[in-house]
């Protein structure tokens, strides 16, 4: 019976420490979401100010002045 209680035990604090770790995870993919777009604002503010020829940059840009111009035109159809 204690052998059934030493295990019963060791398996709840095994389920803490993985929801722990779950919400460690969960809080660090929310980091690494938020630090993306950063990094991607960051880019995209380089190419405005001319910065050093971030072509990754400019051509989100540009994707983003296709897309608008798209836009537009399925605006117009309608």
């Amino acid at each position: 019976m204690a052998a059934y209680e030493s295990e019963k035990e060791e398996n709840r604090v095994l389920r803490e420490e993985l929801k722990t770790a779950s919400d460690r995870i969960t809080g660090y993919k929310k980091q690494i979401e938020e630090l993306e777009k950063k990094i991607d604002n960051l880019g995209l503010a380089g190419a405005f100010l001319g910065g050093d020829g971030n072509v990754e940059a400019k051509r989100q840009i540009d994707r983003m002045i296709k897309d608008i111009d798209r836009c537009i035109k399925l605006m117009e159809g309608q």
